[in-house]
């Protein structure tokens, strides 16, 4: 995020898919970040592996189908 404010200063929402991993992840997250972001919520989706593989399979699509045009 510090990184990407710096390309983008007038950048104030971030949205981060797939973090936390873990509670280790987040525990880090907390001690580095928690001073300099204002954490609203978080979203936690339970589903299939075979749902959580199709939503990668479409963003991908998403992403790089129009480079391949």
């Amino acid at each position: 995020m510090q990184e990407a404010r710096l390309h983008d200063v007038a950048a104030t929402k971030f949205l981060i898919d797939g973090f936390p991993r873990n509670q280790d992840n987040l525990d880090g997250w907390q001690r580095e970040m928690a001073d300099k972001v204002n954490l609203l919520f978080v979203l936690f989706f339970d589903c299939t592996e075979d749902v959580s593989l199709s939503a990668v399979v479409i963003s991908l699509i998403i992403v790089y189908q129009p480079k391949l045009t």
